[in-house]
């Protein structure tokens, strides 16, 4: 199911629409590839006719056609759904007829559920399984009634998904559906589902049934999703079971909450989230070497709950989460004289990494002093991150620590920042661009040569036209043809 709150796509919507155009002719099936996927982030009626156009010229490669596919679901225009409605009757590529099924998700109409419903009679179980996620995008009764039936009918795998998908309906009777589901004698993994189900409906219905298994049970697991589900039902008392859920000395209570907060996007338990994730933090980064050495397996496991709420702070709300990126943006010296330790500071790493990707997306005004400290960092890593960040927050504002970043040791380094240069339309960076075409590592020769196509740089050309014919990589050699199109 598309998720918008994740996708943030500024590496595809920077990139010159009639670029893209152009690229879904081009020779290569990568390029074409690519252009289709990206125009997937350019949500207009002309976009999808023209991937529906080269469909029907008679697109050969299947993975060019799933790309296509993918994005006019990704865009939602009804449009598009003549051609999936081909696609899942007579395309012959399993892995393209379950990329169609999954493409009507996004298109939210009443034939669009109906043809979801028509890819339930595929042979192939991959477009049986994908038809029934896309069904939980439709709050029709057509939807709801043909996942009760195949609850019914009891397949122990295809009733798991519908009723999985059945949650994501936000259809009202869907609860009344699972609600004879939610007893402490169903199968475990089964009641489970349920819960899960229930907890992205909510509705105060289910409320005693959870109280219930809630009280009764013996297993952790079912406790734990049982909590998450009183507090979606808004039971009474529900602001405290979601503060247990999320503050739990129990993680997998806190990893369970936090995975259902991803997958429901819901940005009403944000401040919880923030909050819950800076004590996490908090926690493990006031922790002493002499701690750190003692508990390296306790230390792994905090930092892999902090990597999970950075994660889904980015996936919700990212704007709201600049406080809790801040804090695990700091850099944290750890010994690494020892296998497990060595697991603690790339525990460390992890955090500061993914807290680094969100601070791109947070636009505070603190944070530019945090991306300018961490673009010099020791490691190669957390400095392309921060390229990467600055390319996302606005160029413009790290223009010398850009161009600074191009003569980076990092191969990573330099490629990203050729990236982020090339694609923020600033023609005099061709000159800084062109530095880098005889890079010795092909990845920054390639992100230069596209980069510089995209700047549309007439100053480039002779030397686009020599690495065309001479580069000793073909990707380069590809890319610079294509370039090269794009300035002609």
């Amino acid at each position: 199911m598309f998720n918008s709150v994740r996708a943030n796509g500024w590496e595809h919507t920077t990139v010159p629409i009639a670029a893209l155009y152009s690229a879904l002719s081009d020779e290569s099936a990568d390029i074409r590839t690519r252009a289709a996927n990206s125009l997937g982030y350019h949500r207009r009626r002309e976009v999808v006719m023209r991937l529906l156009s080269m469909i029907e010229s008679g697109e050969p490669v299947a993975r060019v056609r799933q790309a296509a596919f993918q994005s006019m679901g990704q865009i939602g225009d009804e449009v598009a759904l003549d051609s999936l409605e081909r696609c899942i009757a007579k395309e012959k590529e399993v892995s393209v007829r379950t990329t169609c099924a999954g493409a009507l998700s996004g298109i939210i109409s009443t034939r669009s559920s109906l043809l979801a419903i028509e890819a339930l009679r595929d042979p192939s179980p991959s477009v049986v399984n994908q038809a029934i996620a896309s069904l939980g995008s439709f709050n029709s009764e057509e939807a709801r009634k043909s996942l009760v039936k195949i609850i019914d009918e009891g397949d122990p795998i295809l009733s798991l998904r519908a009723i999985s998908a059945l949650g994501m309906t936000g259809n009202p009777k869907a609860t009344e559906d699972l609600l004879p589901l939610i007893d402490v004698e169903v199968d475990e993994n089964r009641l489970i589902e349920v819960l899960k189900a229930v907890t992205r409906l909510g509705g105060s219905t289910v409320s005693n049934a959870v109280r219930a298994v809630y009280t009764s049970t013996e297993s952790d697991r079912v406790r734990r999703y049982a909590l998450m589900a009183l507090s979606s039902a808004q039971d009474s008392g529900a602001g405290r079971y979601a503060v247990d859920a999320l503050q739990s000395e129990d993680p997998l209570v806190r990893l369970q909450a936090l995975s259902i907060m991803r997958e429901a996007g819901d940005k009403q338990g944000v401040a919880l989230l923030v909050a819950a994730g800076l004590k996490q933090g908090t926690n493990i980064y006031a922790r002493s070497q002499e701690w750190l050495e003692s508990h390296p397996h306790q230390a792994i496991l905090e930092l892999a709950l902090l990597n999970e709420f950075l994660r889904t702070a980015i996936a919700i709300d990212p704007e709201r989460g600049f406080k809790l990126f801040a804090m695990a943006a700091e850099s944290v010296n750890v010994a690494r004289n020892t296998p497990s330790l060595l697991q603690v500071a790339e525990g460390f790493y992890r955090a500061r990494w993914q807290a680094l990707y969100g601070i791109g997306y947070a636009h505070d005004h603190d944070a530019e002093g945090i991306l300018i400290e961490a673009v010099t960092d020791h490691d190669p890593r957390i400095r392309a991150v921060t390229v990467r960040s600055m390319g996302v927050f606005g160029a413009s504002h790290f223009h010398p620590q850009l161009v600074g970043a191009l003569d980076d040791n990092s191969a990573e380094v330099r490629w990203t920042t050729a990236r982020v240069l090339g694609r923020h339309a600033r023609t005099e960076d061709a000159p800084l661009l062109m530095s880098l075409l005889d890079d010795q590592h092909a990845v920054v020769r390639k992100e230069a040569v596209l980069s510089l196509g995209y700047l549309g740089s007439e100053l480039a050309i002779d030397e686009l036209k020599n690495m065309h014919q001479s580069d000793a990589d073909p990707l380069v050699r590809e890319a610079a043809s294509f370039a090269l199109s794009l300035i002609n």
